[in-house]
């Protein structure tokens, strides 16, 4: 957690402008609390977020788990790519899997 945390701290890119909306951010954090802590562990180590690219590999990982828990709970998808203030909204989608949750 320190690795992370140290790595997003050291890339110095602005996480206020980066807001998810209050549907997705509910999703992903229930998504979280279901998630088991092996995957988690797993997951930081196969995503780490020390380049941009790694960034946003993971964004797309979010993005994608947050599309499959809104269809899980009936939620609409209104958006079919990161919002406008994501850092990868240009050209980027939704639609990545998880290896985890398949």
């Amino acid at each position: 957690v320190l690795e992370l945390l140290s790595a997003i701290y050291e890339s110095r890119v602005p996480i206020e402008p980066h807001h998810l909306p209050e549907r997705d951010r509910r999703l992903l954090a229930e998504y979280g609390q279901k998630q088991a802590k092996t995957h988690k562990i797993e997951e930081w180590k196969n995503l780490p977020l020390t380049t941009e690219e790694q960034r946003r590999t993971w964004w797309l990982k979010k993005s994608e788990r947050i599309a499959k828990a809104a269809e899980t709970s009936g939620d609409r998808i209104t958006q079919k790519s990161p919002t406008a203030t994501s850092p990868w909204a240009a050209g980027s989608s939704r639609t990545i899997h998880d290896e985890s949750t398949q």
